[in-house]
């Protein structure tokens, strides 16, 4: 469950594929249209769903259906939570897409004027952090994602 610091929740049916300690790993496929800046998500891709306890962020790793990757989403996030049936974390409002070529573009930018200053300072923290790391963790989740994706495809 996405929570906004507004208290607006949305819930995404997912199923899971991996979990340890301090991380889970969601599947979803998308139902309908979503434009997210210059990716076009269509009904029958998929997502990935990176969450971490300790991170200040999630990862969404969309993929289409031929297992093309079509980009990675970068939450900015808090109070990240696993619970045996959901998981629940608060949306802070920036977010970075990475496209398949490497470029980058930085959404939502607006909406962490709205946030208290705590977490306005905090999202400060995460985007020099990302704009320093998110290679790293894009290279990570895409050869984690080949893995688990090879899961949900298998027959069973």
């Amino acid at each position: 469950m996405k929570r906004r610091p507004d208290g607006r929740r949305q819930v995404f049916p997912c199923s899971l594929l991996a979990r340890d300690e301090g991380a889970v790993v969601l599947h979803y496929h998308l139902t309908r249209l979503w434009t997210v800046d210059t990716v076009r998500l269509e009904p029958g891709d998929e997502t990935i769903a990176y969450y971490w306890t300790a991170r200040p962020y999630n990862v969404y790793h969309w993929i289409r259906p031929d297992g093309i990757t079509a980009g990675f989403y970068f939450n900015a996030a808090r109070d990240t939570a696993f619970f045996d049936d959901r998981v629940e974390w608060t949306d802070l409002g920036l977010d970075l897409l990475v496209l398949p070529d490497g470029q980058t573009v930085w959404i939502d930018e607006e909406d962490v004027a709205a946030l208290p200053a705590a977490d306005r300072e905090a999202v400060r923290h995460l985007r020099r952090r990302l704009e320093e790391d998110h290679r790293q963790v894009v290279a990570w989740v895409a050869e984690r994602s080949g893995t688990l994706r090879a899961q949900v495809l298998q027959p069973r």
